[in-house]
């Protein structure tokens, strides 16, 4: 998401960029890409606590391949946001690293509007002469006002962006939950011994039409969501149903429909499978929709809050990709430690992991 830039000041662009994120990053360097006063793209990498000259050797490349990917920008912005403090000097926690790093930055050609960094003590630039011993004050920072204009729904939220959220059930409800899990298990193995329809049972009639059912799950109401969580997180243990269902809810229905027909129905493998849906994996293709992607994902932190951990990997490689789709790559890693965690071999967040780790974005992140 972009947003037309009215930082006046230092302190204002370090107040707004916790905004623009959606999150308040932690020892982290956040590069913004501007297209006149409009930011056009936003990454955020991690810094390890004890900077080092590999570090900009590391980032740099990775840092410029990936700005001069995309159609519109002219000028860099660079923020560090750092636990280390100034203490008595007036040398800005990790000058050698982002000095380097902004001389590739202007190797490739951008310009550079700022380079800023938001210690423990104090704030300042790495490019004011006249910066005094200690930084400048913090509540500068805090008593900006430019992120009023942000609209609330896109305010940074709670954490570092390296967290998991997820709504935690009691345990008691996730011991049921995982009870009824094994119903439903049981009744599918007593209907197939007997060659009987695999979706007769009562509760399971809302699966007849799996799409719809996927489709409706994005506008349940409470009522509705504590009758079918349980089915939905059942099905979703599948990973055709799981792949289906997420890319339908970071499409539309009429994809839904084609991809439940391919990848469920006639379970054909990823080398079979049309190229478009292939590619919508792996972020290639239009865009998706991100307020379907948001009701999603406020779908599936719920469902994960009421399963236990034999159920929860399904569910968090979904949090991961639909988080990683609209940008929040350090979220996305967030969820696939937590699956990964659970069962090390899980293949989707084996193959999700490769992808964000190496700080790669998705395709439709690069288009106009």
């Amino acid at each position: 998401m972009t947003h037309v830039m009215k930082a006046a000041t230092a302190a204002d662009f370090l107040a707004m960029v916790p905004h623009l994120l959606g999150f308040t990053p932690r020892n982290s360097l956040v590069v913004v890409l501007f297209d006149g006063k409009r930011n056009s793209a936003m990454m955020r990498y991690d810094l390890p606590p004890t900077p080092t000259p590999e570090l900009a050797r590391v980032i740099g490349p990775l840092m410029v391949g990936t700005l001069s990917r995309f159609p519109r920008g002219q000028d860099v912005a660079i923020a560090v946001y750092t636990d280390k403090g100034f203490g008595h000097r007036t040398a800005v926690p990790y000058s050698p690293v982002v000095r380097a790093l902004l001389r590739q930055v202007r190797n490739a050609g951008f310009g550079i509007r700022d380079a800023l960094c938001s210690a423990a003590d104090g704030y300042g630039s790495y490019l004011d002469p006249h910066l005094p011993t200690g930084g400048r004050s913090l509540a500068d920072i805090a008593s900006s006002t430019v992120a009023d204009e942000v609209p609330e729904g896109d305010r940074a939220e709670n954490g570092d962006g390296r967290d998991a959220p997820i709504r935690e059930a009691p345990a008691f409800v996730k011991q049921m939950t995982t009870r009824a899990m094994q119903e439903f298990y049981d009744e599918q193995d007593y209907q197939a011994s007997r060659n009987l329809p695999v979706w007769a049972a009562d509760e399971l009639e809302c699966l007849s039409d799996m799409p719809l059912f996927v489709e409706q799950a994005l506008q349940w109401d409470d009522r509705q969501y504590d009758r079918f969580e349980l089915p939905l997180l059942w099905i979703l243990q599948s990973p055709p149903v799981r792949d289906f269902a997420m890319l339908q809810w970071a499409s539309n229905l009429d994809m839904g429909d084609r991809i439940f027909r391919q990848v469920v129905l006639d379970k054909k493998g990823p080398s079979r499978i049309d190229a478009d849906i292939g590619a919508m994996m792996l972020g290639g293709g239009p865009g998706p929709d991100q307020n379907r992607i948001h009701a999603a994902i406020a779908l599936l932190v719920k469902l994960v809050g009421v399963a236990e951990d034999q159920h929860r990997p399904a569910p968090l490689v979904m949090l991961a990709w639909l988080n990683w789709a609209i940008g929040r790559g350090s979220r996305a890693g967030a969820y696939l430690d937590l699956a990964l965690g659970i069962d090390p071999g899980y293949g989707m967040a084996r193959l999700l992991n490769t992808v964000v780790s190496n700080g790669m974005p998705p395709e439709w992140a690069f288009e106009e």
